[in-house]
């Protein structure tokens, strides 16, 4: 609940000590999201995109860590790798919309989502 609270520091100690208890979670692609997205939140880009494809590439059917990739390549200036990774975003999940709900920071949430359009994903 922090990372949705704008509470990233406390967001971050939760989810590396969840990896840390349980590195072989047979959900773990939902910590390693949560890594991504506080690490965008605490603007470290390149940590956001490390962990989003580590979530990719553990559940290659979660959408959201497709999402953090092409969000943390955009913010990193990687606009061609954010564009490709959008491309694969929507090939495999063509109901994806660039709409976030859940963060009470709304420009966290407004960061988030103008990347995604910026990629290429629909509003």
């Amino acid at each position: 609940m922090h990372n949705f609270n704008s509470e990233p520091q406390a967001a971050l100690q939760a989810f590396q000590r969840a990896v840390r208890l349980s590195p072989l979670d047979p959900a773990i692609e939902y910590m390693y999201v949560g890594l991504s997205s506080v690490h965008v939140a605490l603007g470290e880009y390149a940590n956001a995109l490390e962990w989003a494809e580590h979530s990719v590439q553990v559940a290659p059917n979660h959408a959201p860590g497709h999402r953090y990739v092409v969000v943390a390549n955009w913010l990193l200036g990687r606009h061609d790798a954010a564009r490709a990774a959008a491309a694969r975003m929507l090939a495999l999940f063509p109901a994806s919309r660039a709409g976030i709900r859940r963060y009470r920071d709304n420009a966290f949430r407004e960061r988030l989502i103008n990347a995604l359009i910026a990629a290429g994903i629909p509003e």
